[in-house]
This record gives structure tokens, sequence and C-alpha cells, in this order.
């Protein structure tokens, strides 16, 4: 079983998906969690030095340098850890990246609209040649980037992290949500409270994997 994390920034993802590799191996069952990008060379190096700062880098080559990693964390990782029968946790994946990279090529590629069918059309590519895979479930986070917000400091950690690129990540999430609502369960965080909405999160995910688990 694969599950996805997602939500703009300063949402708790990291949060919930350390909580779900807690309650996951709580009831005796393998987990295996992991980000995206992935959290090893040269992923790593190229987050830090290229993808979270602007740099020379084109918008173009900036996406496709994040679905490199997203490719080869899935064959190298997830695919491996699906076959032997664990639970995949993943904070963020191609969801993320339609989101987050549709505001960034967006001028380049004639609107909103026409980048989010681009980018799904190349994500649609690799999943039919067998290089991605959709995850089972994702839960989204759904809060609005002024309250997300109010818990990061200052300056922002990344580029991606300001209000304004944060207000068109959100509708892209949004879109997608409806889009796919056989698979994205969203999670609305009401008046700033995301206690209750990482426990609903939790709950809708840990239903999943016990049904999973009956099945098996």
């Amino acid at each position: 079983m694969f599950v996805s994390v997602e939500g703009i920034d300063k949402t708790g993802k990291t949060n919930l998906v350390d909580e779900l590799r807690q309650k996951i191996e709580g009831i005796s069952l393998s987990v295996h969690c992991t980000c995206d990008p992935p959290e090893y060379p040269p992923w790593s190096d190229l987050k830090k030095s290229y993808l979270d700062e602007e740099s020379s880098l084109n918008p173009m080559s900036e996406a496709l340098l994040f679905l490199a990693g997203r490719i080869d964390n899935y064959r190298t990782n997830i695919q491996p850890e699906i076959s032997q029968g664990s639970i995949v946790v993943a904070d963020r994946f191609s969801d993320s990246w339609i989101a987050y990279q549709v505001p960034r090529l967006k001028e380049h590629l004639g609107g909103q609209g026409e980048a989010m069918l681009f980018l799904q059309r190349i994500h649609n590519s690799m999943l039919d040649a067998g290089y991605l895979v959709d995850p089972d479930i994702t839960v989204l986070i759904d809060e609005i980037p002024e309250t997300a917000l109010e818990r990061a400091p200052d300056v922002p950690r990344t580029k991606f992290e300001r209000k304004e690129n944060l207000g068109e990540v959100r509708e892209v999430y949004l879109s997608l949500a409806e889009k796919f609502s056989h698979r994205i369960k969203l999670v609305t965080v009401i008046n700033g409270d995301l206690t209750s909405a990482l426990k609903e999160a939790e709950e809708i995910v840990l239903k999943e994997v016990y049904e999973s688990k009956r099945r098996d």
C-alpha cells in the first residue's frame, strides 16, 4: 500500500508522516517513510544547492530535476518496499510536483490550465511506462497560506514559501483534489486548528491500512 501526504508548507505533513509510521509499526506492519525529493545524494544536494534557492536553472529544467528524483526514488526504494509488502508513506509525491511547478511554468506554457495539462501528461506517460505509480490514497491538508505561514519563520526557508506563491499552489491542489477525489482525501484546517486536522487525516489513513490488512 502506498500513501502520500500533501499540502502547502507548514501544514504538519512531516509530523503526520512520523505519527503514521509509529501507529503502523504499532500494529506490527512494515512501514517505509520517504519524501519528495528524496533525502539521499544527488537529490538532497541538488535540492539544497539549486531547487530550494533561486538559481540560474530555467523553470523547465528545475521541474524535470524534481521528476528525475521522484523516478529514482520510486524505482530504487518505493517499488521494492511495496513489492515486499511494506506500507510506504511519502511526505509529498507527484501531486506536490504539479501543484508547485504549475505557478513557475504557467508563463512559459500559456497559463495555469495549460501548465497543469502539460505536467499531467508527463506524469501519465511515466505511469504508462512503469517509472512511477499513483499512491493508493493521498491526504491533502488544506489551509489558507496566511494562517499556515504564521507557523513559519519571518524569512522563508525556500523560494516556494511565499504567501503569493502558496496561494496559487493551493488552487492547484484543490483542482487536483476535485479531479481525483477517488484518491485524494481533503482535510481542512479550520481556524488554525492543525492538531484536529492532522488527527482526522491520521484516522483516514489508518482506516485504509486496517482495511488493506484485512483484505490480505
